[in-house]
């Protein structure tokens, strides 16, 4: 195996020429100086090259497919005489609480028990007749051809089909393509973005499935198919040009609604008289089976964003457990008792506006989070530990939308159990970094991935709860008193790793965005005018429940990037110019920019300047020489102090403003009346 030092060309690190040669992620930021992990793993030479082009690789997917086909064909006389069927590969995770999961690295293969006895018990998704003559198919001119088909569909059961377990199973390809032609595009669309070898189809593909998906949700959903290939397209977003065009959360409350329009959140009974009544649909009860509509109802809160719903849904997924059955394993059903806990408790907090009510409603759901993980016992799993921590950060977030008291006896009572609040964040955030840092460190089915076995994750939870968490330590940091170097320290550690993980997603526009907004967030930080830090800061953004914490974090860097150099103050929020601009050579071009088309937007860099003055130096040491390492945060809006005075200074004698005032943000603004 090659060891050889990393030689990086100076300037912003790039990938290793083998990972830009197959356009993949490259970890060679977090690995640095040694090798990239795929370069270790297939035993090749990681090396920087400024001046490498890549070929073409348009026969691999072609060449990998048939051979897969041909092993599969091979296998048919096979799977016919054993007459059984053979589990697909799952993604096995540690149990355990976050701090159990610091040995992973040195265990090579770690197994997650739970999972492995119900793996057992489930059938695979696939059940393809070999004897089947898979079609080529053509989606308005780009066509695909039966061996690549074949191919990401196996792709897709493999790392995809373990997080999307409503799926129904499929036993003809040809059939599915047919009467549900949404579903079998969505489906190889999710497969194709992180498959070797075929970027360009992944692509031309984006721009013709949402002509289709216009012509689908152009009227009411008719079946269970629709609502899944909307599901499927919540969890593995197409990246937009700018984060604000993402319709996820327009298509979980389709899916959610079109959902109730089938009965899957009350299934009809078998034996009754209208089983067979179509109602408002093309589809009837007898149609669906009622676990396969149990699990959609259960997938339109599980793994999506954090719900938002009205005490009858939450009511529904009981009879929805019920009617899932075997479909559900110990985990899953943690999961949603962990979700209903969360829409309880956020429409109760609410309504309480009282600090001590409010403090002590926390401090009640917290410990009941915490009974159901230690009634789990060796059940419990990584995705139960993630969920479980980043419900408490919504919960723990709801503490900062209630308006601070004007009353000095109650101001003294609320900022204590904010600061208890806050330390509660610190941990969360914490064990949810950490957790998500071992998982990117563990194989899949024995590959090793740049970015582990979050790879294929899906965006929603995994990582906007990494956002998340990143954006509780920000809120720890710039609201603490008497912050400790300790804590500072771990605070520092787990905004790192955080970032590191965005990072090693450079192909990603939605990675490479997170993880600007965490460079923001440290310069933030880092440039407090004040020895206390940002003690006392209330959010500017409110009105989304315990998401407010993330959404103030974002604007908070907003007011950063488009401080004026001429007197440091903030134009209107409508003036403001777009992360997008700002970033546009940084950011990864979105599907819809790559390949020709009217609605493609080139965005131009529209520079602004920040000043810099670090007033803690506890726990920055590893920060900054990570971000030296591979450039990070030399954007050229930020400026350091001398930058920015020296600017500031030479536009003021031109544009002179006396009396400046200080916010708390070190922007300067202008006194009352000038």
């Amino acid at each position: 195996m090659n060891t050889t030092h990393i030689n990086k060309p100076a300037g912003r690190a790039k990938s290793c020429v083998v990972c830009r040669q197959f356009k993949l992620a490259c970890d060679a930021r977090r690995t640095a100086p040694e090798p990239c992990t795929r370069c270790v793993s297939k035993n090749l030479k990681c090396r920087f090259d400024p001046n490498f082009k890549r070929i073409s690789t348009r026969r691999i997917a072609q060449e990998v497919a048939d051979e897969l086909h041909t092993l599969r064909a091979a296998q048919n006389n096979d799977f016919e005489a054993r007459g059984s069927e053979t589990t697909h590969s799952q993604l096995a995770v540690p149990t355990g609480s976050p701090s159990d999961l610091s040995s992973a690295h040195s265990q090579p293969s770690p197994t997650n028990h739970q999972d492995q006895s119900t793996s057992s018990k489930r059938s695979r998704w696939l059940e393809l007749n070999f004897k089947e003559v898979v079609l080529n198919q053509t989606l308005q001119g780009v066509m695909i051809d039966s061996s690549t088909i074949l191919m990401l569909f196996y792709h897709f059961e493999q790392h995809y089909q373990p997080h999307a377990r409503f799926l129904q199973r499929v036993v003809s390809l040809n059939d599915l393509s047919s009467k549900h032609p949404l579903l079998f595009w969505t489906i190889l669309l999710v497969a194709l973005e992180r498959c070797e070898g075929c970027e360009n189809l992944y692509e031309q593909l984006c721009l013709v499935h949402e002509t289709l998906l216009a012509q689908v949700v152009h009227v009411a959903v008719q079946n269970i198919e629709v609502i899944h290939a909307l599901l499927l397209l919540s969890l593995w977003p197409v990246p937009k040009i700018r984060s604000s065009y993402d319709p996820s959360w327009n298509y979980i409350g389709l899916a959610i609604h079109a959902a109730m329009s089938l009965d899957c959140h009350k299934p009809m009974a078998r034996d009754s008289v209208a089983l067979n009544w179509k109602g408002l649909s093309d589809s009837s009860a007898a149609d669906m089976e009622p676990s396969a509509q149990a699990m959609t109802w259960l997938s339109s809160y599980l793994g999506l964003p954090m719900p938002i719903c009205v005490p009858q849904h939450s009511k529904s997924l009981e009879r929805a457990k019920q009617l899932a059955g075997d479909l559900l394993t110990a985990d899953d059903r943690a999961q949603i008792q962990m979700l209903e806990m969360l829409c309880v408790a956020e429409s109760q907090l609410e309504s309480i506006q009282d600090a001590s009510s409010h403090f002590s409603m926390i401090q009640a759901c917290d410990a009941q989070l915490d009974t159901v993980k230690s009634s789990c016992g060796e059940s419990w799993t990584t995705d139960a530990e993630l969920q479980y921590q980043s419900i408490k950060l919504y919960m723990f977030g709801m503490t900062f939308t209630q308006d601070f008291p004007t009353v000095h006896e109650q101001q003294t009572q609320a900022v204590f159990y904010r600061q208890i609040v806050l330390e509660k964040c610190l941990q969360a955030a914490s064990s949810y970094i950490l957790t998500m840092t071992q998982m990117s460190n563990l194989t899949i089915g024995g590959k090793r991935h740049p970015i582990g076995a979050l790879t294929f994750h899906p965006r929603h939870p995994y990582f906007t709860a990494l956002l998340m968490a990143a954006s509780s330590i920000f809120r720890f940091l710039i609201s603490y008193h008497d912050l400790r170097e300790s804590q500072q320290q771990q605070a520092v550690h787990y905004l790192t790793e955080a970032h590191k993980i965005f990072q090693s997603f450079p192909d990603n526009r939605d990675a490479t965005r997170a993880a600007i907004h965490i460079e923001m967030m440290v310069n933030i930080i880092r440039n407090s005018p004040r020895p206390d830090g940002l003690s006392g800061v209330e959010l500017a953004i409110r009105n989304r429940l315990g998401s407010s914490v993330l959404f103030d974090s974002v604007f908070r860097g907003g007011q950063l990037r488009n401080r004026r150099t001429t007197d440091g103050a903030n134009p209107p929020v409508s003036e403001w110019v777009s992360l997008t601009k700002d970033y546009a050579l940084r950011l990864p071009l979105a599907p819809e920019q790559k390949m020709p088309s009217p609605d493609a937007q080139q965005w131009s860099i529209d520079p602004t300047s920040n000043p810099t003055l670090p007033l803690r130096t506890a726990g920055w040491e590893a920060w900054d020489s990570y971000s030296n390492d591979f450039a990070i945060m030399n954007e050229p809006w930020m400026m350091n102090d001398a930058e920015f005075n020296k600017e500031c200074a030479a536009q003021q004698q031109t544009f002179p403003a006396a009396g400046y005032v200080s916010d708390i943000y070190g922007n300067v603004r202008f006194p009352s009346g000038q």
